[in-house]
């Protein structure tokens, strides 16, 4: 069990077993839907949630290193197109052709979470006003987007040379 900061819980502590919560959680949706996702991509994915809770807000490298965001928008990004391009594949059992179709799929489906995420980030700094703000101005914005278009541009580029090197040819 984890030890208390002050006699009370952290901000820091609640993130981090909420992360650790959602990783198991997303597991066991695989397991009892029977999903067949790359470990590879699995463990992406993970990381990623992972890195936003324990790195990001337990050891609290959002404030205290620069770099640090950029690098996990686009990780996370990228994890995140990965898995729920892989997820939708799983659900629609149609093969993405051709190459180009699934690249810009990929990259649709990462830009569109980093959206996504983008907004959360603001409505949760407009609704809950914490102490920090998630979205200290809109150039912190403007970059976490751009850095969410590279994630998504990588991701792409890793689905159409997975096609590549399974010879889908199409």
């Amino acid at each position: 069990m984890m030890k208390r900061i002050g006699g009370s819980w952290d901000r820091r502590q609640d993130n981090t077993v909420l992360t650790g919560f959602k990783s198991g959680h997303n597991m066991r949706i695989e397991y009892i839907m029977n999903i067949e996702i790359p470990l590879y991509i699995r463990s992406a994915a993970v990381l990623s949630i992972l890195g936003d809770g324990f790195f990001g807000f337990y050891l609290n490298l959002y404030v205290t290193s620069p770099i640090f965001d950029r690098i996990q928008h686009i990780f996370g990004c990228y994890a995140m197109a990965l898995f729920f391009y892989s997820l939708i594949l799983h659900f629609i059992q149609i093969p993405v052709q051709p190459r180009l179709v699934r690249f810009i799929l990929v990259v649709g489906i990462g830009f569109s979470i980093g959206a996504l995420y983008e907004i959360i980030e603001y409505m949760a700094d407009t609704l809950l006003k914490p102490q920090i703000s998630n979205q200290p101005s809109l150039q912190d914005t403007d970059l976490d987007l751009i850095s969410d278009l590279v994630g998504a541009l990588i991701a792409g580029i890793h689905a159409v040379v997975q096609a590549i090197i399974v010879n889908d040819y199409s």
